[in-house]
């Protein structure tokens, strides 16, 4: 179980960055904080920003490579190739 943002994650980012210099975080909703109605209001692309802000600064601070990885469909789909 990984920390939430707000809940201790940019402060496990940071541990793990003293030993590793690649950071893998599947999925992006894992550490995501909770919902609030502050969020909702927010635009996807604003609430990103805002939400990730510290830890692209934390990446850079510590010379890192931080992967971010989100899964925006996990239904079934006809393939289209």
């Amino acid at each position: 179980m990984f920390p939430r943002l707000g809940q201790g994650a940019l402060e496990a980012i940071d541990h793990y960055a003293q030993t590793f210099s690649v950071i893998i975080i599947d999925v992006i909703g894992r550490i995501l904080p909770p919902q609030t109605p502050a969020r909702k209001s927010l635009s996807e692309y604003q609430e990103m920003t805002d939400t990730f802000g510290p830890i692209q600064q934390l990446a850079q601070e510590r010379r890192i490579a931080l992967v971010m990885i989100d899964h925006v469909r996990k239904a079934s789909a006809d393939d289209a190739g």
